[in-house]
This record gives C-alpha cells, sequence and structure tokens, in this order.
C-alpha cells in the first residue's frame, strides 16, 4: 500500500473503467497489426506498454484483452523490456 487512507471506492471505480474504455481502444488498434505502429517495433510500444509490468499488482484486467497480452508477450520477449536496467550500476 502506499497510504493508509481508505481507498476511495467510486474514484478506484471510475478508473478502472477508463482503463478499460482505453484498453478497448488499444486493444482494438492492435488487432491488425503486430505493434502499435505496423509491423515494426518502435518508442511507441514502449512508451504505451509503461504501465503494464505493473498491471496485475494494480489489479489492471489485461487478460480481457487479448491483443494487448499477445502484444505485451511480444515484448516481455525482449531482453531489454524485462530487465531494462542490467549491466547499470
Amino acid at each position: 500500500t502506499f497510504s493508509d487512507e481508505p481507498a476511495d471506492e467510486a474514484m478506484l471505480a471510475e478508473a478502472l473503467s477508463d482503463w478499460r474504455r482505453h484498453a478497448r481502444t488499444l486493444d482494438d488498434h492492435l488487432a491488425d497489426r503486430d505493434w502499435a505502429l505496423g509491423e515494426t517495433l518502435s518508442y511507441a510500444d514502449f512508451r504505451l506498454a509503461t504501465a503494464l509490468p505493473f498491471a496485475a499488482g494494480a489489479g489492471l484486467p489485461v487478460d480481457e484483452f487479448p491483443n494487448i497480452t499477445r502484444w505485451h508477450g511480444q515484448l516481455w520477449a525482449l531482453d531489454a523490456w524485462r530487465e531494462p536496467f542490467r549491466g547499470i550500476d
């Protein structure tokens, strides 16, 4: 937890609804392409996916979106995505 304050359930429900709406847009966008901009991995993919490593901990239902799940799996296959700070001391 980040705070001792009780969660505002209405605010959380609204945020989750917003997340699902935007996730649906991305999922639909990814339906006919491998990566965000088409067939080639780009910076856009990394920017769009920045929250995904934290999705499970945040309770975001990524598994409801098969194209996002597939796309994130492709990112997860990249060593640099899984371990972005490897070799940095």
